[in-house]
């Protein structure tokens, strides 16, 4: 869906979010910029560690921010302020990777789906026909309201968690792998869910996958993250095709096919501390193509093609 004609619903500017660790810090997530528009999926991919469910978590509020600016729908919102999060929850909402560990096993679904609305202000008969709109755009009816988790199975109660959203009126729904944990067939339904509440709603949605063709058929743009930091921003439809850094290709290339003779090729080198990040790129040290100069200021993240940001100034080098 093209959205370059509208505004940003949501902007992210020089976000951070550091662990303490003994005496370091861990920086799990450092100066990121990002923007979401309207009806749009992007998707946010990378290593397990790289800090995709760090980012995905601040972004609704769970992680603390160290710095970074917030802007929602063109309106500034202070990340440090506790009103910020009341406001921008009813506008943007999590769907967790576990729906086993996501919904309150001692409660109704009624009380999963209502509880929310009331902490936001809607009660009464509103909360109630929101609630059963919610329901039946993700595939399950009225009759559900009075049953527990329990009577549902894995695929079932993904649906309730992203109905738990709906009933919000979000507007971008921040999905941690939310197929993960499921059963391949009821990956693909829960996907084709997705992709259909954002034709029909409009909804905005940013999808943290380590499925790189999930990713390139569901998401219009990829963010590649790698020890905090994004390293490459593209179209999802040029993934595979024209990917330009050096870690995003090494993903690729780390994919396992059933083609004979091209056996996957995994990334080799040493991985940097998060505590003792380098002053350089922190990919130098597996990099192919790194050069002395790498190590010694971190790249610039700058705009190479259309909708295309790459962290690697010698990414022309790449065959």
């Amino acid at each position: 869906m093209s959205a370059s004609s509208q505004s940003p619903l949501l902007q992210v500017h020089d976000l951070s979010v550091w662990y303490p660790a003994g005496k370091a810090w861990v920086k799990a997530v450092r100066n990121v910029d990002f923007e979401i528009m309207p009806g749009e999926i992007v998707a946010i991919v990378g290593e397990s560690g790289c800090g995709k469910t760090t980012l995905a978590s601040a972004l609704v509020g769970l992680r603390d921010w160290r710095s970074g600016e917030l802007i929602l729908d063109g309106n500034a919102l202070d990340p440090r302020q506790a009103k910020t999060w009341k406001q921008l929850r009813t506008q943007v909402q999590m769907v967790f990777q576990d729906p086993f560990s996501s919904l309150n096993p001692r409660q109704t679904l009624s009380e999963i789906l209502l509880g929310p609305q009331r902490a936001n202000g809607i009660s009464g008969s509103a909360a109630q026909i929101r609630a059963i709109e919610a329901l039946e755009q993700v595939g399950l009816c009225a009759t559900d309201l009075n049953k527990f988790p329990h009577a549902f199975s894995g695929g079932q109660r993904q649906r309730i968690g992203i109905a738990r959203a709906l009933a919000l009126k979000t507007r971008l729904l921040v999905c941690d792998e939310p197929t993960s944990a499921l059963d391949v067939s009821v990956q693909a339904q829960i996907l084709l869910l997705l992709q259909d509440l954002r034709k029909r709603l409009g909804l905005s949605i940013l999808l943290i996958s380590h499925d790189l063709a999930v990713v390139r058929a569901l998401a219009d743009r990829v963010m590649v993250m790698y020890l905090g930091s994004v390293v490459e921003e593209i179209p999802a439809a040029q993934l595979f095709s024209c990917a330009r850094h050096p870690y995003t290709r090494a993903l690729l290339a780390s994919v396992p096919t059933l083609r004979i003779g091209s056996p996957p090729q995994l990334l080799v080198g040493e991985i940097p501390s998060l505590t003792q990040l380098p002053s350089g790129c922190v990919f130098a040290s597996r990099c192919a193509i790194a050069r002395p100069q790498c190590k010694l200021a971190e790249p610039i993240f700058e705009k190479v093609a259309p909708n295309c940001r790459v962290r690697c100034p010698y990414h022309g080098d790449l065959a």
